[in-house]
């Protein structure tokens, strides 16, 4: 990959023909996927969609941070309260 590299940096018209063959190659690619979304294929479609319509279809996770309280001591006797209470002062 160097050589070419290399190559795009001294001749010009070399860089202008890479570019061309990319481009070509990245229509080809599109038609194809084009066609697979035309005739239904489901994959196709998603990948289709994740990459042009991007804020839509893009799968993000998302941190929820969740505040729970529970009331573990209705119910129960006065005396289990209080030893509930004093081993939690323990933790």
């Amino acid at each position: 990959m160097l050589t070419v590299r290399n190559w795009c940096k001294t001749y010009p018209e070399f860089l202008t023909a890479v570019k061309r063959a990319k481009a070509n190659a990245d229509g080809v690619a599109e038609n194809a996927l084009f066609e697979r979304v035309k005739k239904g294929d489901t994959l196709a479609c998603i990948f289709w969609l994740k990459n042009r319509l991007r804020n839509e279809w893009l799968e993000t996770s998302q941190q929820v941070n969740v505040n729970l309280e529970v009331d573990v001591k209705k119910g129960l006797s006065e005396s289990t309260r209080n030893e509930i209470e004093e081993r939690l002062k323990l933790l």
